[in-house]
């Protein structure tokens, strides 16, 4: 048995148990504080992970509904609904894709103007292959011709005086046809198609899609620095960006297709009448009739 010494007294020990009691329960205290703060941190984690992976999920959706514009609008219609205008379940809104043009935005306008802009063809009219055998186009009929001119006088965007005007089904079966009237028959290699960038998305696939071997899309106008013949085809306003453009080759031996698409007062100031060699236009973005 130990032997107690004598300076230890009954009050020491129970001072000591006291003591030691005492800072036994202050560490559990404190290992228990240490312990649920760190499974505290770890459910703040948990949380602020879940937090982040909804809120990702959340831009992931803004992002892709960011795709499309939301265009509101007091009318419906069936026509809209195709191409440019999809409508939305909720709220009757209108969301424009960006992907192509469509010119359903002119319904609203003609569909006001009633029976205005009513037009009645006669039984006896178009009876022949040939509406004027005097014409370059022979199939283009002269009242529609003499409005064509009238529409530029009035608008100013283009000269008239001393002008064939042929017309097709859209500017894109005129473009081919530009492109076949340019491009000389015996030549012994394909004709350079250029056009300045950003241009038109559908310019390369429409100039090889004939496959004819009388032209071939060569690119940016700007890095053309081919030598022989070329057609540059010039875009004012620019598709896509809006830009009023002017030629960017400074060589002799190339040929120039101004595509005026948008040279309208409804798209951009009108300066002058355009005064060209080849222009193309086309009624779907002057009237909206495509």
């Amino acid at each position: 048995m130990v032997k107690i010494p004598d300076f230890f007294s009954l009050k020491h020990l129970l001072a000591l148990s006291l003591a030691l009691n005492v800072s036994l329960v202050l560490r559990v205290l404190f290992e228990s504080e240490n312990q649920g703060l760190h499974y505290y941190g770890l459910a703040l984690q948990k949380k602020f992970r879940g937090t982040s992976m909804a809120e990702s999920g959340s831009v992931q959706k803004v992002a892709h509904v960011s795709k499309r514009t939301v265009l509101s609008t007091p009318f419906s219609s069936s026509s809209s609904s195709v191409g440019t205008l999809s409508e939305v379940e909720d709220g009757g809104e209108k969301i424009i894709n960006l992907d192509h043009g469509d010119p359903t935005m002119y319904e609203s306008y003609w569909q006001k103007m009633g029976e205005k802009t009513t037009i009645v063809i006669p039984g006896w009219q178009s009876m022949s292959y040939f509406s004027d055998i005097k014409c370059v186009c022979w199939f283009l009929e002269p009242e529609f011709a003499k409005q064509v001119v009238r529409l530029h006088k009035v608008v100013g965007n283009a000269a008239t005086e001393g002008r064939h005007i042929v017309v097709g089904t859209g500017s894109s079966q005129l473009y081919l046809a530009a492109l076949f009237a340019l491009s000389p028959q015996e030549a012994i290699e394909p004709m350079s198609v250029i056009s300045a960038a950003p241009f038109y998305s559908s310019y390369p696939s429409m100039t090889d899609y004939q496959k004819s071997g009388l032209h071939k899309w060569a690119g940016d106008a700007r890095s053309f620095n081919k030598l022989g013949p070329y057609i540059e085809l010039i875009t004012s306003p620019n598709n896509p960006d809006g830009f009023t453009r002017q030629s960017v080759i400074n060589q002799t031996g190339g040929a120039l297709i101004h595509d005026l698409a948008y040279y309208w007062p409804q798209y951009t100031p009108i300066s002058s009448p355009a005064d060209n060699d080849l222009t193309l236009f086309t009624v779907s973005k002057s009237t909206g009739h495509a």
